[in-house]
């Protein structure tokens, strides 16, 4: 699997050629469990479910676009949404933790696309705090006035059937943010 540059935590590498293809087979047929924490601008206070078709920005090198982004505060289960909806990239989010001007949230990555928790989430009004690349002017100029000089963005779980589960605590910057 593959992290963004500035986000943290789990990253899976295989020790052989069987358990490399026991692996790839779990995230082709999308059975990995993936969760992540992230600071995000605004007050997030229900747990919801972004949908959308993601493709790469023409005007703007390595960007992504999110096209006909919808919000569902009734999450479906995962399984029969991702069988009826091919094609759809998805995103659940959680609050945790919430004030005016930000939110810690958990968010499970039901599908694994380029960018996609960033550009979905920018997509909905929630960016993450010190994304330079999907952001809104607001968040923009608060991650400027707090000094956050990234966003922050913390894989925390790894779940692959037939393995044994993964955890990983945010480092020190993630938690005093």
């Amino acid at each position: 699997n593959r992290l963004d540059f500035n986000t943290s935590g789990i990253v899976i590498a295989a020790k052989n050629h069987q358990a490399l293809q026991r692996v790839t087979a779990a995230f082709r047929d999308r059975q990995i469990d993936k969760k992540y924490y992230a600071l995000v601008f605004g007050r997030v206070d229900n747990a919801f479910l972004i949908t959308s078709k993601m493709e790469e920005r023409l005007d703007q090198k390595n960007k992504m676009k999110c096209i006909g982004t919808q919000v569902l505060y009734e999450i479906p289960e995962k399984e029969l949404f991702l069988n009826e909806n091919k094609g759809l990239c998805a995103t659940k989010v959680e609050p945790l933790l919430s004030n005016a001007q930000g939110s810690l949230v958990s968010i499970s990555l039901w599908t694994g696309k380029k960018h996609q928790i960033r550009a979905q989430m920018n997509s909905v009004g929630f960016p993450l705090l010190g994304d330079l690349k999907y952001f809104s002017h607001d968040s923009f100029q608060y991650s400027q006035a707090v000094g956050f000089n990234g966003y922050f963005l913390h894989s925390c779980f790894l779940g692959l059937p037939g393995f044994r589960a993964f955890n990983c605590t945010p480092d020190d910057d993630f938690m005093h943010a």
